[in-house]
């Protein structure tokens, strides 16, 4: 009898990158293949690439070049076929045929549910080194039936896919194309099934999760607020965590239907990308400054202790001393509860990759540090301002000593700190939701006990 075909996947990139590999495993499991090897020991290996800014670029070299490597092993060891997946084979597929030779075959975005066919193809001996890459505007399949790869107490709901915002240094419209929304049913169905499969929270996750539903056909043309409303009827759901909201596309109805809504979290993650409005001109975010701060403040009125992550951009072309010290003006006065900063990176085919007045890199990483030492002084003093406070943490990993790896709700997963809960009992698991009181942080993290 022989055995199925051994595949290991090496997956990198956003949580969208995520849901797409765990419905590619989920595919390859229904059709035989033997998922999960490690790459030294699998038959195929699957790259499923980022190709989003510059240091992911390279970062998915590297896993192609490392799997590469495994096919030049000595004859006594078995060299896997290799198929390269996702954003950067989507962007620059026919330059990674042209430069890695090692490549099998190639997968976009655009032919995820394709998988199947590839890995068979490549496995039968073909070595014609065809690229399965189709256009960027595709509507697929739902991502039902994934083998899901974070724990099962999470997972991310992806609700639309492509944006058809016109940021400048942005070239996800390029890889991913223009908004395609889920139906509401669709989102539903999705949900139920991974909530049966043990997830109490569903982080939301699109590349612009306020445009949802505005490109659907006119009967069911909907909005992220009615989605939130219908998903607060699936049963065993407790968290729900909306994750890249567009701040020129915040609603009244959306602010409400948060503050109103018991399952969704007082928790939102809203790039702004900068607070220099001549910078925000430039990256074309069709907001200001002033527009962002009444949003922000609408929310925090309406939800009080809301957590707001957000993301900027140092180094933008054109940002002078003047639009960076505005920058830095607006993160205080704002004061996020949560922020990431990259330096900017210039991507081909994007209107900012051709602008003039490039800032260099050293000054960039400059920046970037003084924003992130400013946001973690800050930091310091708000979390401070947390002991005392009682709130929800979701058990995540046993430590010695008794103590317990959690998260609450004030921190998504994989960007975000982490909580270190006492007091927990002996017959607590993974992914139980425990009443906490807050007593200290330390750097990024939160310290609680579990109340009596």
């Amino acid at each position: 009898m022989t055995s199925p075909a051994a595949v290991a996947l090496v997956n990198l990139g956003c949580p969208k990158n995520l849901v797409d590999a765990e419905k590619m495993l989920g595919s390859l499991a229904e059709a035989g293949f033997a998922v999960g090897a490690e790459p030294e020991d699998a038959d195929l290996v699957i790259v499923n690439t980022c190709g989003f800014i510059e240091s992911a670029k390279k970062e998915s070299i590297g896993a192609i070049l490392d799997a590469a490597r495994l096919k030049r092993r000595g004859k006594k060891q078995k060299a896997p076929r290799l198929l390269v997946a996702g954003c950067l084979s989507q962007r620059h597929g026919a330059e990674l045929m042209a430069e890695i030779p090692e490549i099998d075959g190639l997968i976009g975005v655009a032919d995820r549910d394709e998988a199947v066919k590839a890995c068979r193809r490549l496995l039968e001996g073909d070595t014609a080194r065809t690229p399965f890459l189709e256009r960027v505007d595709f509507r697929r399949s739902a991502d039902t039936g994934r083998m899901r790869l974070t724990p099962r107490h999470y997972a991310y709901l992806r609700i639309s896919d492509g944006c058809s915002r016109p940021c400048a240094f942005c070239a996800i419209p390029a890889i991913r194309g223009k908004l395609r929304s889920k139906d509401i049913p669709t989102v539903l169905a999705e949900a139920r099934e991974l909530v049966a499969d043990g997830a109490k929270e569903l982080n939301l996750i699109a590349q612009d999760s306020t445009a949802y539903g505005t490109d659907l056909p006119a009967g069911q043309r909907t909005t992220l607020a009615a989605l939130l409303k219908e998903l607060e009827g699936v049963e065993g759901l407790r968290w729900i965590r909306i994750l890249y909201a567009y701040p020129s596309a915040v609603t009244g109805e959306l602010i409400s239907e948060t503050a109103r809504n018991p399952k969704v979290i007082p928790y939102v993650d809203m790039p702004v990308q900068h607070g220099s409005d001549a910078i925000l001109t430039s990256m074309r975010r069709q907001t200001t400054r002033a527009e962002i701060l009444a949003t922000l403040k609408a929310w925090r009125a309406a939800v009080p202790g809301l957590v707001w992550r957000t993301t900027v951009i140092a180094g933008m072309p054109g940002e002078g001393e003047k639009e960076f010290a505005e920058l830095m003006d607006f993160l205080e006065e704002s004061a996020p509860e949560r922020l990431g900063c990259f330096p900017y990176s210039p991507e081909e085919g994007t209107p900012a990759g051709r602008m003039e007045n490039q800032v260099p890199e050293t000054t960039k990483k400059k920046r970037r540090a003084a924003v992130m030492v400013a946001q973690q002084k800050r930091l310091t003093a708000l979390q401070k301002g947390w002991i005392g406070r009682k709130t929800e943490a979701l058990l995540e990993s046993r430590l010695p000593a008794g103590i317990w790896k959690a998260r609450t709700w004030h921190d998504a997963p994989e960007v975000d700190g982490t909580c270190f809960v006492e007091g927990v009992g002996t017959s607590a698991k993974v992914g139980e939701l425990l009443d906490v009181r807050l007593t200290g942080q330390s750097g990024y993290d939160l310290k609680a006990e579990v109340l009596a």
